[in-house]
């Protein structure tokens, strides 16, 4: 494994660990890592880190690899969830009725309207944006892995807590660990999901069929990337692993979940974006659009409007 000069790992940590700011980052990170490929080849890259091993990944093959757990699953009752009502909308009203899904497909129909969870969730992700540099509230994480353990405990049906307390135990493995992965995805998605609803809500003449719509949710990321990257701890040698965000492999259930959400709030309402920057054809696009600050107005189709079958 090569190891990075101490300038190369500066660059790293500047581009990439530091508090995510999303103006220009992607772009910044991409053209960081094709010359650290160039320079030092595509096998993982370890970082001069005093008193913590870190490797960066930079080959595609090598992120399948790492990312190779997870877990799939088809959700159901999608449309009970997502079901806004006529009037305005933001988003505190689209990430209540999000919530209630996730919290559905992966810890079950209990967990719909436990709302601690999701609470606990954001102050963790708030603390995460410092990664290894911010303090760790272990006891405060505890309990947030407390309360999914009693979840994947209860493993109920049709849910992902049921699929993975399935699966063969092991004493290295922790599943709360797993499913704290899949809720922290759900969180980038339900951001990438609410932009996307900008983007087509600005370009009615886009098809609102599955295919376009999973395309239109993938765009939404390549525009406005969520997150720089992915980490994860190695069982073997207990390296923390970086895994670059534009190289991840896009997860099928969490894309899935948005495409079928989109399909679903489009069903029987229209959505007209009210709030600034518009995102209309003849103007470039903004680098930065917080989903906190986007609003709609909502009105309800007329029968012959509402699409059959």
């Amino acid at each position: 494994m090569a190891r990075a000069s101490v300038l190369d790992t500066l660059r790293v940590a500047t581009t990439a660990l530091l508090p995510i700011t999303p103006r220009g980052a992607d772009k910044r990170l991409v053209h960081l890592l094709q010359r650290l490929r160039d320079k030092y080849g595509d096998d993982r890259l370890q970082l001069r880190v005093p008193g913590r091993s870190f490797s960066l990944v930079l080959s595609r093959e090598d992120v399948h690899r790492v990312l190779s757990d997870a877990v799939s699953c088809t959700p159901a009752n999608v449309e009970k969830e997502i079901s806004p009502e006529v009037g305005p909308l933001d988003w505190d009203g689209f990430a209540t009725m999000w919530w209630r899904l996730v919290r559905r497909i992966v810890l079950g129909d209990s967990a719909a309207d436990d709302s601690r969870i999701t609470a606990r969730l954001k102050s963790l992700r708030e603390n995460a944006k410092w990664s290894y540099f911010h303090r760790k509230h272990a006891e405060h994480r505890e309990i947030f892995l407390r309360d999914i353990r009693s979840y994947v405990d209860r493993a109920e049906p049709g849910s992902l807590a049921e699929r993975i307390a399935q699966l063969p135990k092991s004493a290295d493995v922790r599943p709360e660990s797993q499913v704290a992965h899949w809720l922290f995805a759900f969180d980038a998605a339900g951001m990438a999901t609410f932009r996307t609803l900008a983007l087509l809500a600005s370009h009615p003449s886009i098809p609102r069929d599955q295919d376009h719509l999973r395309a239109s949710v993938l765009e939404s990321l390549r525009l406005w990337p969520t997150t720089p990257l992915v980490l994860r701890d190695s069982t073997v040698d207990g390296s923390t692993l970086l895994i670059p965000a534009p190289f991840c492999p896009e997860r099928d259930l969490v894309l899935f979940v948005a495409a079928k959400a989109l399909s679903t709030l489009f069903l029987e309402h229209d959505f007209l974006l009210t709030s600034h920057p518009q995102l209309a054809n003849h103007k470039p696009l903004p680098e930065v659009l917080n989903p906190l600050g986007l609003r709609f107005a909502v009105t309800a189709r007329t029968v012959d409007e509402v699409p059959v079958g």
